[in-house]
């Protein structure tokens, strides 16, 4: 079965893990840099390609869930230049993420990174109704 583990979370983060017959396929989640702004982050298995509707969709929603809890007007994440960039700046946008920059030689080993914001307010992207989710057999199926 796929499923969504609980939100884990402490004073400064929440984390989510993606599991697939009990076995780890994913995780997700937001560091708080300071009130109203989060870092997301994401540590995604090649499994979760087959699932990319209902990856795209529990994101989504879980963003409009953290960006509520912790009232923020702000979530930034990075995509490093040297993995897939195209697929995930792709995904990042279709999430309401806005390409912001390039930040030079930002990772340990001196690597570039992309920098994408997403400000609630002027995005759209959030606003959608948040399906409810029917779980059957082995996989999850959305509803509206």
């Amino acid at each position: 079965m796929l499923e969504i583990g609980e939100l884990a979370q402490d004073c400064s983060s929440t984390a989510l893990t993606a599991c697939y017959l009990g076995q780890p396929i994913g995780a997700g989640g937001i560091v708080m840099q300071r009130p109203g702004v989060a870092d997301a982050w994401t540590l995604l298995s090649p499994v979760l390609k087959s699932f990319p509707v209902f990856l795209h969709r529990e994101v989504k929603r879980q963003l409009a869930v953290v960006i509520k809890r912790y009232s923020l007007r702000r979530i930034q994440c990075t995509i490093e230049t040297t993995d897939d960039p195209h697929t995930a700046c792709k995904w990042a946008k279709s999430l309401g993420f806005q390409y912001e920059g390039t930040m030079r030689s930002y990772t340990h080993d001196g690597k570039d990174v992309y920098l994408f914001s997403l400000i609630p307010e002027v995005s759209n992207e959030l606003s959608i109704a948040v399906p409810s989710v029917h779980r059957s057999g082995r996989f999850v199926t959305w509803g509206s």
